[in-house]
């Protein structure tokens, strides 16, 4: 049994402005945060193949694309893969947009900062 989910979503969250290490570090976040959720629901061993890609493309906006492939042993019959795959998707989407929240917040105090250090 093998399962396979494309989903296409666009939203803004504002992710334009991230560096290159910014959309690693991101993209790691949704990766296991994805793992996580079939981890959950799939024990280790059902799973013969397992294959999550984060892809971040920048081309005026950055662009998360998650992909996400599973075999599972012939013998398991336990989970709904496709329900499986569909939360990990959801879940690795608001890992990505938590991260960029996190990483919005932390680039305005620095801002703020620098620019209180100028005022005085």
């Amino acid at each position: 049994m093998s399962g396979r989910k494309d989903e296409t979503e666009v939203e803004d969250i504002g992710a334009s402005y991230l560096s290159e290490d910014q959309m690693i570090l991101v993209s790691q976040a949704a990766e296991a945060a994805a793992r996580k959720v079939i981890f959950r629901h799939i024990p280790r061993r059902a799973i013969l193949d397992l294959n999550i890609m984060v892809e971040a493309v920048r081309e005026g906006l950055v662009t998360f694309n998650i992909d996400i492939n599973i075999v599972l042993s012939p013998f398991y019959k336990g989970a709904d893969l496709d329900g499986v795959i569909r939360e990990a998707v959801n879940e690795a989407y608001e890992a990505i947009r938590k991260r960029v929240r996190e990483l919005r917040k932390h680039d305005r105090c620095k801002v703020k900062r620098f620019h209180s250090k100028e005022k005085s």
